[in-house]
């Protein structure tokens, strides 16, 4: 971490406000029976080997996956969490520049 004191203060950022897998899955269920609800008028039951509750894991899971791209995407852009060729771009914007390694040296 940064030993800069003003990035100690900023708060930790979430582009997926922090959600879960399974909070992913249930609110893409709530989705889906609010309308089905609205469309039969009767509430769905899916049973655990139907096939449209195997698609409504594997999408959540795809979706989820997608969303924490998004959120380290997000966080690459931002001074406080950025790291690597991110951190080096953002340097760029303010015309800085990495220094080069090279050996350590002590004097004795």
């Amino acid at each position: 971490m940064s030993n800069i004191a003003e990035l100690a203060n900023c708060p930790e950022l979430s582009f997926i406000e922090s959600m879960t897998l399974q909070e992913t899955e249930e609110q893409l269920r709530e989705l889906y029976t609010k309308y089905y609800r609205e469309a039969t008028g009767k509430e769905p039951e899916i049973g655990e080997a139907d096939p449209l509750n195997l698609l409504m894991k594997a999408f959540c899971a795809m979706e989820y996956q997608t969303m924490q791209y998004a959120d380290a995407k997000g966080r690459m852009e931002m001074l406080k969490t950025s790291t690597g060729d991110a951190l080096d771009a953002l340097a760029a914007l303010v015309g800085l520049t990495r220094k080069e390694a090279n050996r350590a040296t002590a004097t004795v």
